[in-house]
């Protein structure tokens, strides 16, 4: 049987599509994000509750230690932070011991991934003036509202590059393999 190098050839561009693409299946977990899932209060929404207000974010992911909120008020100031939730890992909670004043609030957030990723964003809403209502009353214990992360929440680190040129890299070698397999043999 003769040598045949173009099938080697052929093989090796295979093999090596195959190998990088099952490196990019067993990379997805760790390029996994805590991202924001709902909050509590909403983003744009107006709370009438701001005797011991409860502020709850929920993600996508497990935290890692050093995930926060900072809780901004309409002055500026930052009255409070909200840490990771000791029964729940994937949820930031923050709960207010005394009323707090009518005006726009922020929730600036940052949560940091179990593979180091780290995301931010904020969170407005408002709390309308003249409506201290306590904490055990049903408009301050409702369940968490949805509220999608904002557009403009940027993504860090490498997580997200590094399976997009694999994946680039994969259809250039499979690209490549397909059009030498085309030339006539001379």
């Amino acid at each position: 049987m003769a040598f045949q190098p173009r099938r080697c050839h052929r093989h090796g561009t295979i093999a090596a599509a195959f190998a990088i693409l099952l490196w990019l299946v067993a990379a997805m977990p760790a390029v996994a994000h805590s991202e924001l899932v709902s909050s509590s209060p909403a983003a744009g929404s107006t709370v009438t509750a701001a005797l011991g207000m409860t502020i709850v974010l929920s993600f996508s992911e497990t935290l890692k230690s050093g995930s926060k909120a900072e809780i901004v008020g309409p002055d500026g100031a930052t009255v409070g932070t909200a840490t990771i939730d000791a029964h729940d890992d994937t949820k930031l909670s923050w709960a207010s011991a005394a009323a707090l004043m009518s005006g726009s609030w922020t929730i600036r957030w940052t949560s940091i991934a179990t593979d180091g990723d780290v995301l931010r964003g904020t969170i407005p809403f408002t709390i309308a003036p003249g409506s201290a209502v306590p904490s055990a009353s049903p408009a301050a214990s409702a369940s968490p509202a949805t509220s999608l992360p904002p557009a403009d929440t940027p993504v860090t680190g490498a997580g997200v590059v590094v399976p997009v040129i694999a994946a680039l890299l994969v259809i250039v070698i499979l690209a490549f393999g397909l059009l030498r397999r085309r030339r006539p043999a001379a």
